[in-house]
């Protein structure tokens, strides 16, 4: 595997214990081709590159953007500015456990033709707690089509913990159009992804993703969802589906990134822009959407008008 190259983008904002603990974890595996960490800070103040240039020196690749420009922004930067024919997207609170990760995901993608990603399970790390819990398991292991995967997608079969527990074909993603999507979340990426390739599961627990009070998930700005909800709605016209479940496979998943957002989001009663969005899909959709939401008490009255969550 000498010849291979894989590349970590990590993005972080003010987390420097946190961001050295996924580095060294990278560091540890038992890789023996090239790897490539790229780590993107967007806290203007930082001092983090003085700290990863003392404990890593160039076995790390710095940047700090001078704004706050959020995770999705600074991936599809790291994205374009890394060298790896692999490339994994990584969360700074993350990291590894198992130090033949990477082995394994190669091979896999040695034995499987046109594979666009290798995904992997993941243990739930409760930092307050200490405790470590296996969470919610991958159902499949093995290889999946990716018309299969697609349609299914987290509602039959779920996608991976985060993005850090997966390896993508840098060939692939590029081929996927991932360069002019600025804002690059994980279900854009791997739904990206499954529109040029297939996906090969393995069960094997590969680290522990970090559950804690300052979770990006819990933050994310009502603007961040619509971009997503926007992405999304453009793969559904690119699906190898009829009229009818595309429209459907856009109402499951934008329920699901809607529902997500309002139910775990400290600012979800920020919700005139996801409203207004609702209101201008297709019927069939919109109506889905808003039964939905009703029926949950989220968000959204029947006539379309906001109402109060619970």
């Amino acid at each position: 595997m000498n010849s291979v190259s894989i590349s970590f983008i990590i993005t972080t904002y003010n987390r420097e214990g946190y961001v050295l603990q996924a580095i060294r974890s990278v560091l540890n595996q038992q890789f023996e081709g090239n790897v490539d960490i790229l780590v993107i800070d967007d806290d203007p103040t930082s001092q983090l590159g003085v700290v990863l240039d003392e404990n890593f020196g160039e076995s790390v690749r710095y940047h700090r953007v001078n704004k706050n420009n959020g995770p999705g922004l600074n991936r599809h930067w790291g994205f374009m500015n890394s060298i790896g024919q692999y490339v994994v997207f990584m969360d700074d609170d993350d990291y590894y456990t198992d130090r033949d990760f990477v082995n394994k995901a190669i091979r896999h993608f040695r034995e499987e033709d046109g594979l666009a990603f290798v995904g992997f399970n993941a243990n739930d790390f409760y930092e307050v707690s200490g405790e470590v819990r296996s969470g919610m398991q991958l159902e499949k292991n093995g290889k999946i089509s990716r018309n299969l995967y697609l349609m299914k997608f987290t509602h039959g079969i779920s996608k991976p913990k985060s993005t850090f527990s997966s390896v993508f074909s840098r060939e692939l993603l590029t081929m996927a159009g991932i360069r002019t999507i600025e804002m690059l979340n994980d279900s854009v990426i791997y739904l990206r992804a499954l529109l040029v390739g297939d996906a090969y599961l393995d069960s094997t627990v590969i680290g522990n993703y970090r559950i804690h009070n300052s979770n990006i998930t819990k933050t994310i700005s009502e603007k961040f969802i619509i971009d997503n909800l926007n992405e999304k709605k453009t793969i559904s016209r690119l699906l190898p589906f009829s009229y009818v479940r595309r429209s459907f496979w856009l109402y499951v998943q934008s329920i699901n990134t809607i529902g997500y957002y309002l139910s775990e989001n400290s600012h979800r009663e920020q919700t005139t822009l996801l409203q207004q969005w609702v209101g201008e899909q297709v019927f069939f959709v919109k109506v889905l959407i808003r039964l939905s939401l009703a029926k949950s008490g989220l968000l959204f009255t029947l006539n379309g008008e906001g109402g109060k969550h619970h």
